[in-house]
Order: C-alpha cells, then structure tokens, then sequence
C-alpha cells in the first residue's frame, strides 16, 4: 500500500498456512479476502469466516496423486479431489492444464458465439445488398463496438468484487449487481442519445467523405449501446456465480436470434 498508493484488501499467507486466528485477524483488517493454495478449483471463491478464500488460480507443478488428495480433505474440497480423479488423474501438468480447459471451455464458446454472429450479419448483408451495404453498414458497427469496450472494461473491473460477493451471501451479491447496472444504465443511455444526435458529425469526422449514408445506420445502432452496457452486469454476475454454461446458453440463445432475423428481415425490408 505504501508502494502505490492503493488500498490492498487481499493477504496471501505464507506457504498458504494459517490458522483460525489468522483470519480473525485479517477480517478485523478489514480485508475482503485471503489467497489459499487450495487446488484445482473452477468456481468462484469460497466462504470462510466471512472472508473470500481466493484458491489457487495457475497450476504449473505437476503433483502427485497423493498431493491434491491431501490438499483436498485438508480444506474440505472434496469436489477438487473428484475432479482430478474425473479428469483421469494426469500425471503431468500439460495433461491437467488440458483438461481443465475443457471445464472452462464454456467461457471461451460464448466468445466464439458473439463474433461469429456479429460476422454473419454482414456476410447476409453482402449477399443480399452487396458491398457497399457492408461498408456503410459496418463503420457504424464499428464505432458501436469500440464504445461497448468501455462496459467490458467495467465487468472486468467489478467481476472480482462480485466473485468475493458472492461467497458473503446473495443480497451483497445483488446489492453489487444492482449498482453495476445502476452504472452502465447512467453510462450508456448518454452515450447513446448523444451518439444519435452527433451522429451527422461523428461518422464523417471518423471516416471521412463519403459515408454519410452511414449517418442513419449509426443512428439506428446507437440505441444497441444501452443493451449492450447493461448486459454486462448480468453476464459477470453469472460467471462470478459460477454459472458458465448459462452465460454459454444465454449467448447461443441470441446468435439463434440474431441469425433468424438477420435472414429474415434483410432479404425482406433490405436492413
């Protein structure tokens, strides 16, 4: 804290040992959490005398069977102990990075999801109305998804405040939830509307000549920066709850969506 002038609201004991007047003593210092060397671990941090015990989060030593076993009854994890006997107890870390991916894939699916509907309306678009429509149409996406980067920034900042919620109990869980959307409601509707208003001045300023057809569409697309900025929070609260394979459902769910009226409308209304 002296170094860079930030509070730290984390202890990591040494060698992950400590006993229960250490966290009596962490939670008087008013800490929201500890680090543990608790392993292989895929959900969100644990509940311990009101403190989130963050586990182990890189696994790069290849241990021995009898190691995470007795990792495991120590700290009562017995679900890590069946997932290293479900993943064929791997020898080597290589083997056990592997398979550990496969559990998080779900996370990494939904990224996949988004850009390949995202990149399939355009494809629908050029097929339909040709080339130009996919230029004039894409710049105006374009600003829209550089502005959506300011929400992602957000989630990624409150996810670890909501991880550490989320082990102290459902109403701070949500109390968290609510004020993440509270926040990007007040963030994106200004930017929205803002957006829609300059938007004879934006596009041209950003591209150049001749876009100024593309004047209606970023008018259309700003709107879509409030529903993207308040799914954020719902979408990090699923992972922090360790709900990864909703997070996966809900993004399939809308590229189902968006598919169907991508090709129902623009071969229909020409959008």
């Amino acid at each position: 804290e002296d170094l860079t002038g930030q509070p730290c609201s984390m202890f990591c004991p040494p060698n992950g040992r400590c006993s229960r007047r250490d966290l009596d003593l962490v939670r008087k210092a008013n800490d929201v959490g500890m680090r543990s060397v608790e392993l292989l671990p895929l959900d969100p941090p644990r509940r311990d005398a009101g403190l989130a015990m963050m586990p182990t989060t890189v696994h790069a030593h290849p241990h021995g069977p009898l190691a995470y076993a007795k990792n495991a009854i120590k700290r009562g994890a017995v679900r890590n102990l069946w997932r290293y006997v479900a993943l064929g107890c791997p020898s080597d870390w290589a083997e056990l990075a592997r398979a550990t991916l496969r559990e998080a894939a779900p996370v990494g699916l939904e990224l996949i999801v988004i850009q390949g509907y995202v990149g399939f309306g355009l494809v629908v678009l050029g097929l339909f109305e040709g080339e130009r429509a996919v230029g004039l149409y894409s710049a105006p996406q374009r600003i829209v998804l550089f502005l959506s980067t300011i929400s992602s920034m957000f989630g990624a900042t409150i996810y670890p405040r909501l991880a550490a919620l989320h082990v102290q109990g459902r109403e701070p869980f949500e109390r968290m939830m609510r004020l993440g959307l509270r926040v990007m409601v007040l963030a994106g509707v200004p930017l929205a509307v803002g957006g829609a208003l300059v938007a004879s001045s934006l596009v041209p300023f950003v591209y150049g000549p001749g876009y100024e057809d593309s004047v209606p569409v970023f008018q259309w697309l700003a709107p879509s920066v409030v529903l993207i900025f308040t799914n954020v929070p719902f979408g990090y609260a699923l992972l922090a709850a360790g709900e990864q394979r909703s997070y996966l459902h809900t993004a399939i769910a809308g590229a189902v969506v968006n598919v169907v009226a991508n090709l129902m409308l623009i071969p229909r209304l020409h959008l």
